[in-house]
């Protein structure tokens, strides 16, 4: 958030989230997350009887919109860390996330909050921040007193928990940071029209959400179902979207279109097929092939696969170490099949009350 806050005085008038007709320049995004910062501080304070400290869990269970750019924002300029909770989840496997994370407050919206009526049971307060704007008018714009440091976490992610029930990954500051420089080092440098479309319970969004802010870039929020695909091409095209991260499936489907605007894709999430980019229409894009579990912060390796045809999944990036070891942790030859093995800054601090 301090880089963020950076840009911030470079950029000022510039736009920094656009979501339909609404939009918000830099300004204007970093004053509100500021005035919500202040919010979720005393709020805190009042409600706990203690200060917020690094490491506090707050949730936030919203629909893509120009709140939820700002919630993380306050989120993290408040102190704390975010716990983005899916509004995919069923009620149950939402109550486990929201009970093991131990948040006390989650953010929400006047349109997500009654998916949360359970939580009058609990300790956890819902805020809705689309509903007390004439209450934050009330709080300072300017930017809060830092009080965490770049080993505290900046954010928990939950897995899908296809192996058992879900584990919250915690993931620290200067993990974040560490792969945001490589992304930025790779990425061309101008500002551009980035292309935010996924669940904040993904860590791909991470790339699309909080990255472009620190480059000053437009984020360009995608407000309809990923499956209507037309929706989701007329929407690129109208934004001018440059940049994006995406998964292979929606890819695919994108290189069927005559007009492609985007000039870089990072591509993650799932397994690529690249003998599908011989659809590809213009020599003007690259794409990326990015790998890497949630555990060790969003990408571990990167590989570019067009307009350069990088074989397997490619080197890691920096400050990061990849091991093909065998059963008993030695290096295997070149050739000679082994595990995968990732460390580094960007491995994850751990799960969430587990080993």
């Amino acid at each position: 958030h301090q880089l963020f806050e950076e840009t911030v005085e470079k950029y000022p008038d510039n736009i920094a989230v656009v979501f339909e007709e609404q939009k918000l320049t830099y300004r204007e995004l970093n004053e509100r997350a500021n005035q919500l910062a202040h919010f979720i501080r005393e709020t805190y304070l009042e409600t706990y009887k203690e200060e917020l400290k690094g490491d506090t869990l707050i949730g936030i269970y919203i629909e893509r919109s120009l709140e939820m750019i700002i919630g993380i924002l306050g989120i993290l300029k408040s102190g704390g860390a975010y716990v983005p909770f899916d509004s995919a989840d069923p009620e149950e496997r939402l109550k486990f996330k929201i009970s093991d994370s131990g948040c006390k407050i989650v953010l929400t919206s006047k349109g997500s909050v009654n998916s949360l009526l359970f939580l009058a049971e609990t300790d956890t307060i819902p805020v809705a921040i689309d509903s007390i704007d004439d209450e934050l008018v009330k709080y300072s714009k300017t930017n809060p007193s830092i009080i965490n440091k770049s080993t505290d976490l900046a954010y928990v992610i939950y897995t899908s928990g296809s192996t058992g029930m879900p584990k919250g990954v915690m993931i620290e500051h200067k993990s974040v940071i560490n792969y945001f420089y490589n992304v930025k080092n790779i990425t061309k440098k101008s500002q551009k029209v980035c292309y935010f479309s996924s669940s904040l319970g993904f860590d791909l969004s991470v790339t699309t959400s909080l990255l472009p802010l620190l480059r000053g870039d437009l984020i360009a929020i995608f407000n309809g179902d990923l499956k209507d695909i037309d929706l989701y091409k007329s929407h690129i095209l109208k934004n001018n979207v440059k940049f994006a991260k995406i998964t292979p499936n929606i890819l695919y489907l994108l290189l069927e279109e005559e007009n492609f605007t985007i000039d870089e894709i990072f591509v993650g999430g799932e397994k690529f097929d690249r003998t599908k980019l011989s659809n590809i229409k213009s020599n003007e894009v690259h794409i990326y092939d990015e790998y890497g579990p949630t555990e060790a912060t969003v990408g571990s390796t990167i590989s570019l696969v067009y307009p350069e045809r990088q074989k397997g999944i490619g080197r890691p990036y920096n400050n990061y170490f990849i091991y093909i070891l065998n059963r008993d942790l030695c290096s295997v030859p070149i050739g000679v099949i082994g595990e995968l093995y990732i460390g580094g800054d960007g491995l994850a601090r751990g799960y969430l009350n587990r080993p």
